[in-house]
């Protein structure tokens, strides 16, 4: 099998890494290569492990190709991007930076290729489980409010995971749930705030030096405020959401 793997950062290495211990050749794209012309000596998994900044382009033209091979590892609030085509999904759950790596809960996947996927994350030494679309499409949802805190909550913050939810867990129960009651009634799909908390009470353990950062903000946050003004339109305002795209644009 000749795989695609399309980004090369943390996420995108390890995969690969998986991958060649499953004997897979793994062609590499990288900022700037050619897509059209790895997707034509490729025969397994188009697999896009960029971020969100950088997704939609490569998304389309691989949709647009092959349709039923496209992986999409992306965290953030993709569910717009995503909707009406089979892709296979991963939420994923596992840390690299650098020496540092950590399974902070099970990674899901979802799709045509998860078991493939399923196998070479395993050889990372990363935990999967494969799950149904929806199983996978939730959990997305509920990551994506979990990161609202993460990523640029804490950052905004000028703080780390854990010190934010320590010295302030009202304002970072209140990013979660926020972005979830956002999600659910801008999408029409149930994204619980009970359960994203749980994800933060899950990884603020190994996770919590994390500091965050501005990038995907347009993902995260970002979309919570975006949804609320203009798909909501209904006076709703998503303030601690707000407060976080207005600190990281006014640094």
């Amino acid at each position: 099998m000749r795989a695609v793997i399309v980004g090369m950062g943390e996420v995108g290495r390890r995969v690969a890494d998986g991958a060649r211990k499953c004997d897979v050749e793994v062609i590499e794209v990288r900022r700037g290569q050619s897509l059209s012309d790895a997707m034509a000596s490729a025969d397994g998994p188009i697999v896009l492990a960029m971020r969100e900044d950088d997704f939609e382009a490569p998304f389309r033209a691989a949709i647009a190709a092959r349709p039923s091979d496209v992986v999409v590892l992306q965290n953030g609030f993709v569910d717009e991007v995503l909707a009406g085509h089979q892709v296979t999904r991963g939420v994923l759950w596992f840390t690299a930076k650098g020496e540092f790596f950590a399974n902070a809960r099970e990674t899901l996947l979802a799709g045509p290729w998860a078991d493939a996927l399923s196998s070479w994350l395993r050889a990372a030494a990363v935990v999967p489980r494969v799950v149904t679309q929806d199983v996978a499409a939730r959990e997305g949802r509920e990551k994506a409010a979990w990161s609202c805190l993460v990523g640029p909550g804490v950052y905004a913050h000028e703080s780390t995971f854990a010190a934010l939810v320590e010295r302030d867990e009202r304002t970072a129960r209140r990013i979660v749930a926020e972005a979830c009651e956002v999600a659910s009634r801008a999408l029409g799909a149930e994204t619980s705030a009970e359960a994203a908390w749980s994800m933060v009470s899950d990884t603020v353990g190994p996770l919590g030096w994390m500091r965050g950062g501005p990038k995907g903000l347009a993902w995260r946050s970002g979309k919570v405020v975006r949804w609320a003004e203009d798909v909501l339109g209904d006076g709703y305002a998503a303030v601690e959401n707000a407060e976080i795209v207005r600190r990281i644009l006014a640094r």
